[in-house]
Formats: structure tokens, sequence, C-alpha cells
């Protein structure tokens, strides 16, 4: 759980571009995971 600090209010709109610039983090490491695995596949079915 996150602690405030006495003086710092948390922003929504921080938390906001937050989960969004880290949900597309998590997409693009997806799509790469995705890429590696066909690719594997590709060359298991080649063999």
């Amino acid at each position: 759980m996150m602690r405030k600090s006495e003086n710092t209010e948390l922003n929504p709109d921080v938390i906001v571009e937050y989960a969004l610039a880290r949900k597309a983090e998590l997409q693009k490491l997806l799509i790469e995971k995705e890429k590696s695995a066909r690719a594997a596949l590709d060359r298991q079915v080649a063999q």
C-alpha cells in the first residue's frame, strides 16, 4: 500500500498517467513475448 507523506496529496491525474504508461510498457513486453514464442513455434514446425 502506498503511504502518503503529510504534505503530498496523491493526484488522480498522476496516478492515471502512471497507470497508462505502465500499461503501454506491459503491452509492449507482451507483444515481444508473443513474437518470440511464434518464432520458436515456427522453428519447431520447420524441423
